[in-house]
C-alpha cells in the first residue's frame, strides 16, 4: 500500500527469447528468478541463434507477430 493507501501494483514485463535450449543461470535474461518482478517470456517460433545472427531474421519472425 502507499501512503494515501492505494493498492500499489507491480508492472509486468515481457521477454521474447530465441529457439534456444540451454541452462540459464541467474543474471540471464532467461532466468525468471533474474528479476525481482514478474516476468512473461514468449518464444519466437523458428528464430534461432543463427538466424538470427548469420541469416536475416525477418522470414522466421514475420509469420510469429
Amino acid at each position: 500500500m502507499t501512503r494515501d493507501n492505494r493498492m500499489q501494483t507491480a508492472a509486468t514485463v515481457g521477454i521474447l527469447m530465441l529457439e534456444t535450449r540451454f541452462p540459464r543461470v541467474f543474471g540471464d535474461i532467461g532466468n525468471p528468478q533474474t528479476w525481482p518482478f514478474p516476468v512473461h517470456y514468449r518464444m519466437v517460433r523458428g528464430a534461432t541463434a543463427d538466424k538470427v545472427v548469420c541469416d536475416d531474421p525477418r522470414p522466421a519472425t514475420a509469420s510469429t507477430f
